[in-house]
């Protein structure tokens, strides 16, 4: 409904919605209830408040919300995520093609439905779907990290990892600034490189495998880590040094990102490296054995239910907790027993199909069948560790 169709109080009580919006205070649900109530034709202030309650992890008040609005472009690009978040892909691609239609050229929508493929598993549809738009967008950083994406999910490790430095033009990672020179390939021998650390503390361990792929090739090799995370990595294992700032007096030849190690360890070989050797600090293992000592002739059972709390689809979880550790890949590169719950769209290391990983030898993956439903995959948890505990449950 156009703004001139509003009365004087219908107008300040739109401006309330949209200003407590904006500003997120608590009463923005209240402030849209008082308007939709009057004006319950205006499809825009129905897509704002399904935009919100998407952020919120509220994603059927989002979809119901969503339906309510009429089509125009952005409002269909606003319905077409909420579908995506509810793992309904082929509706979601329904509403991205719309777009296109009127929009042919909107290389948003196309790297979107490469992402919807990939989120159903059909890894080869999205790399073909994907390398052909690509024509039309060969420097669109969005679409180039969707197709390596689904290529690593696909396991082309060798080749993929080159088009995985697309990350770096997203908006969601901010450029390097070192005195040093980014390593370009060269020579190695006798070279001192940084690894820099990035990304999430899972995405740390889990490649910290490769920070040995230089050493192979004559290099002295130097690990940066994050705080948090620096006492799993003290000790590795051939590392010259492992720190979390590095000395002003260092003699730094070149940097690399750590993910970007992959691509020097593919380079000369087709096989994932076994995880690298953590070391868990002596006064948690402390703090863990008089946490345990009350349980110790029980079967203990560890659970983490969240992950990162700034991870687009953290809200999927069905439990919440204030503290989190990347236990799945912590647990795999100790190489203690882990079974893994993964939702039904998860992260390229798990892929889409099967029960073991060649990243983690000896985990165990229990896979959830669709969005928000858990009561399936638990079930199957819950049996596997019957058979496991017997009568020490």
């Amino acid at each position: 409904m156009a703004r001139r169709d509003l009365t004087k109080e219908q107008a300040v009580s739109r401006q309330d919605a949209n200003r407590t919006h904006r500003q997120k205070v608590p009463h923005t649900l209240q402030a849209y209830a008082a308007y939709l109530v009057e004006m319950p034709d205006d499809g825009w202030m129905w897509s704002n408040l399904g935009v919100m309650h998407r952020k919120h992890g509220r994603y059927a008040q989002a979809l119901r919300a969503q339906e309510c609005a009429p089509n125009d472009i952005g409002m269909r690009h606003n319905y077409a995520n909420i579908l995506s978040d509810l793992g309904d892909y082929n509706a979601s691609i329904t509403q991205r093609r719309a777009i296109r239609e009127q929009h042919p050229d909107d290389a948003n929508q196309k790297s979107m439905i490469g992402r919807c493929l990939r989120g159903q598993g059909d890894y080869r549809g999205a790399i073909d779907y994907l390398k052909a738009v690509m024509l039309d967008h060969p420097k669109d950083s969005e679409l180039r990290t969707q197709l390596a994406f689904v290529q690593l999910g696909a396991g082309d490790c060798r080749n993929v990892f080159q088009s995985y430095g697309a990350r770096w033009a997203t908006d969601k990672s901010a450029p390097r600034d070192q005195p040093y020179p980014e390593l370009q390939g060269e020579s190695l021998v006798g070279e001192t490189i940084l690894v820099l650390p990035e990304q999430s503390f899972g995405d740390a361990i889990l490649f910290m495998r490769f920070v040995l792929a230089p050493k192979a090739l004559g290099a002295i090799v130097w690990v940066l880590a994050k705080k948090p995370v620096y006492p799993l990595f003290v000790v590795l294992e051939d590392v010259d040094w492992v720190g979390t700032s590095v000395p002003a007096s260092a003699s730094v030849d070149c940097w690399v990102n750590l993910m970007d190690m992959a691509t020097v360890h593919f380079s000369q070989s087709d096989a994932v490296p076994l995880p690298a050797k953590t070391s868990v600090p002596a006064d948690a293992l402390e703090r863990v054995k008089a946490i345990v000592a009350l349980f110790e002739y029980v079967f203990k059972v560890d659970v983490v239910s969240t992950g990162s709390v700034t991870h687009d689809g953290n809200g999927f979880l069905s439990f919440s907790q204030t503290d989190f550790l990347p236990l799945a890949h912590l647990a795999g590169s100790l190489g203690v027993p882990i079974g893994t719950i993964l939702l039904w769209d998860p992260f390229w290391v798990w892929r889409h199909v099967g029960d073991v990983t060649e990243w983690y030898p000896g985990m165990h993956l229990f896979r959830q069948s669709e969005a928000l439903e858990w009561t399936n995959v638990l079930t199957e948890v819950s049996t596997a560790l019957r058979a496991k505990t017997g009568d020490r449950a």
